[in-house]
């Protein structure tokens, strides 16, 4: 009777632990498809070649008439030994208009190989209210 008290437990653990990981990883989805003020979609991609080029694709569309711009923030950032980061990359475009697409490369192979996290913040302006600030963050291993 004890052993199947400690498996019901164990397995009501396991359970917890698999439903939050189903959470997490739905919640890291690569697309913003929800309203916002300004913003009506948002998609983000973060790869690094064999060769160590970083691409970043950044992509939003507004409101026709509401959306005036953007500046899309884009930091890389390597770990470097534990918790501890170097940055890499530190950009920031300002962008005019309702909608933007672009891929932004670096070359980070002087960096060497390790992961790297990308950071990506979209602060979108227009007349549909206070600016949309959409943040974004991923991992490539080169």
């Amino acid at each position: 009777m004890k052993n199947i008290k400690r498996t019901i437990s164990f397995l009501i653990v396991l359970a917890t632990i698999i439903s939050i990981f189903s959470v997490t990883s739905f919640a890291t989805e690569k697309e913003f498809p929800t309203r916002n003020n300004n913003t009506a979609y948002t998609e983000t991609r973060f790869s690094i070649t064999t060769s160590g080029i970083a691409k970043v694709y950044v992509e939003y569309d507004g409101y026709p008439g509401v959306t005036t711009g953007a500046t899309i923030d884009i930091v890389i950032k390597k770990n470097t030994f534990l918790w501890f980061t170097t940055t890499v990359v530190d950009e920031s475009y300002n962008i005019v208009g309702e909608s933007y697409y672009h891929t932004y490369e670096y070359d980070i192979s002087s960096n060497g190989s390790g992961t790297y996290k990308c950071f990506v913040t979209y602060t979108v302006s227009g007349s549909g209210g206070p600016d949309d600030v959409l943040d974004f963050d991923y991992s490539a291993v080169y």
